[in-house]
């Protein structure tokens, strides 16, 4: 085993075994470990083993995504009781029977919420700019239902609501899904409820360029009536709530409820595709102006590939 295998090895075993500790070590802990390892890193004076090296640095790494996400928490005083917000949505909105509408509506009114039983109940993901009269710089996201809204919200929007926010927790039961630690893993602070109040409006009803694409989408599946739509979207948008409980059985006889989870499977694939695409596209360029000419065309070929992938990632939600 190699010098940096040893060190990467190490850090992996420090890293996991942070799932065991009781308590975060303090802010003051992880400085003077950041300094050893600063000092270890150029051997001054002495000559370390470089799994010492990759522990300390497993350790750092550690402690500080445990005090980044303990940063985003919020205060104790605006829990279990009902507070008014400032917050972006981050869900998309989609819904068929509404696209056409709400596409072509202006973006300066208000949406009417559509009178469909299956939109009575809405859950929302937002990123907080302000809870109360506190103004917030890091933008902590929140999960929340909202039972009958009275209006539409769609991705990019900015909203003022009265909200009644609890604190991430599961079921105690160690054999079913984990859902705190999944709330946790999509760095979501609070879970609740929407309250009906005259304050809920819309502050900024600008939308987001991928609720854009989508909204656009739906309009033309409408119009050329494609059956297949929810498929298309979960696997450019991600968005598979337009499934129905017969397509979920479907995916899990079948074994491929993965295919519409977008992964870096995905990318591998779109990026191999405008790979090959640019690839073939300056090949053709270069025999045109000159057929001796015979540079090396494939790092190009890959640079050009990558703002493709990223913009696929954006589309499905990162």
């Amino acid at each position: 085993m190699s010098k940096l295998h040893r060190a990467m090895f190490a850090f992996i075993i420090v890293f996991l075994s942070s799932l065991f500790w009781p308590v975060l070590p303090s802010i003051q802990i992880v400085a003077t470990c950041v300094l050893i390892a600063i000092v270890v890193a150029l051997r001054l004076r002495f000559q370390v083993k470089t799994w010492v090296i990759g522990a300390i640095l497993g350790f750092v790494w550690a402690s500080s995504v445990g005090h980044w996400y303990s940063s985003w928490q919020l205060p104790n005083r605006y829990f279990n009781q009902n507070v008014i917000i400032e917050a972006t949505v981050e869900s998309l909105h989609i819904q068929l029977n509404a696209a056409t509408q709400s596409y072509v509506l202006k973006s300066t009114q208000v949406y009417p919420q559509s009178s469909n039983k299956l939109s009575e109940y809405k859950t929302l993901i937002l990123q907080l700019n302000k809870i109360g009269k506190t103004r917030l710089y890091h933008s902590p996201r929140i999960r929340l239902s909202w039972f009958e809204p009275d209006i539409v919200l769609h991705q990019g929007n900015k909203v003022r609501l009265l909200v009644s926010i609890k604190r991430p927790h599961a079921l105690a039961n160690e054999f079913g899904f984990n859902r705190q630690k999944w709330l946790a893993s999509q760095n979501i602070v609070g879970i609740g409820s929407v309250r009906s109040s005259p304050s809920n409006s819309l502050l900024q009803t600008s939308n987001s360029l991928r609720q854009a694409l989508a909204n656009r989408l739906l309009k033309y599946a409408i119009k050329l009536n494609l059956q297949n739509i929810r498929w298309i979207l979960a696997l450019s948008f991600g968005e598979r709530s337009l499934f129905t409980k017969t397509d979920w059985k479907l995916l899990q006889t079948t074994g491929t409820a993965h295919l519409f989870a977008i992964s870096g499977l995905h990318l591998g694939i779109v990026s191999l595709l405008f790979f090959r695409l640019t690839k073939t596209v300056l090949f053709l360029a270069i025999r045109v102006k000159s057929s001796n000419y015979q540079p090396n065309i494939v790092p190009w070929a890959l640079v050009a590939s990558i703002p493709f992938c990223l913009f696929y990632a954006y589309l499905s939600g990162f």
